[in-house]
């Protein structure tokens, strides 16, 4: 492990202790589970880990112990609800940590996944299903602003990451992409009664997902969102400014905060690409 990201974390873990929406004992669970992961890497078998009781398949080790630093020890996606039985969706649900996030905090919660990725998607279905969770929906396709065909592409140097942006740079410039084809679906088809919580993280394609939810007059059904933001040089249809005006147009607060270390604006500035949080719930 390099230094950098030892730095990395040692900084989600005093972000774990420093959070106040959970108590001491989960604090101190979800601690041990994470590092025991990190520390047994070299002797896992197989594509499987457990984690505070869950049985998870991966596609990639780096690609895991991220989502899991992020979503469990960082808790991007952590919203406090009034409804106890919530209904959520959540665009961009990969292999499935956010719905075990959701439904550990949320047990009775109704969720409705959306993943492009077949092979993704596949991996979803397995850990949904070996962790017995019930009352989710699984839709194995991208949201966008128009149905039909779309083709996507998965980054072979991160496997289960992919976008609906075909000219993507990474800072690096080392991402390499391979096609697929998936269907593409309007989010807004699927919102009919009142939403609790959207999570949305798309790589790239927010943007179109929000116009289409406010041209059909949809977000006046949703009450609290949570969405990564990914800005990148060569994807200036994903403007954040449209996306802002927007919400603020539909009744929206929004906070933007990045739980990433070490990341000053002028760190930012170098980089071709980055992404950060956006929190945006009813005034």
């Amino acid at each position: 492990m390099t230094k950098f990201s030892t730095l990395n974390r040692l900084d989600s873990s005093l972000q774990l202790f420093a959070r106040e929406e959970i108590k001491i004992k989960e604090k101190i669970l979800l601690f041990f589970n994470f590092y025991k992961i990190l520390l047994l890497r070299k002797f896992n078998k197989g594509n499987i880990v457990n984690f505070m009781g869950y049985k998870i398949n991966y596609i990639s080790r780096s690609n895991l112990e991220g989502i899991i630093e992020e979503i469990f020890i960082k808790g991007d996606y952590f919203v406090k609800l009034e409804n106890k039985s919530p209904t959520i969706i959540d665009c961009g649900g990969n292999i499935g940590l956010s719905a075990l996030f959701f439904k550990r905090y949320y047990p009775t919660s109704t969720i409705t996944i959306f993943e492009p990725s077949k092979t993704t998607f596949d991996v979803l279905s397995e850990n949904i299903e070996s962790n017995k969770l019930s009352g989710i929906k699984l839709i194995n396709a991208a949201v966008s602003d128009t149905k039909g065909d779309l083709i996507f592409y998965k980054n072979k140097r991160s496997p289960g990451s992919s976008t609906t942006v075909s000219y993507t740079k990474s800072t690096s410039g080392l991402n390499d992409y391979i096609e697929e084809k998936t269907k593409s679906v309007l989010l807004s088809d699927y919102i009919d009664n009142d939403i609790d919580l959207l999570k949305v993280d798309i790589e790239g394609g927010e943007n179109k997902v929000f116009k289409d939810l406010d041209s059909k007059n949809k977000l006046n059904k949703v009450k609290e969102i949570v969405f990564e933001y990914h800005d990148n040089i060569d994807n200036a249809d994903n403007g954040l400014c449209e996306i802002l005006d927007i919400l603020e147009k539909n009744k929206f607060r929004t906070i933007i905060y990045s739980s990433d270390f070490a990341l000053s604006s002028e760190k930012i500035k170098s980089r071709v690409s980055y992404h950060f949080m956006v929190r945006a719930y009813k005034v």
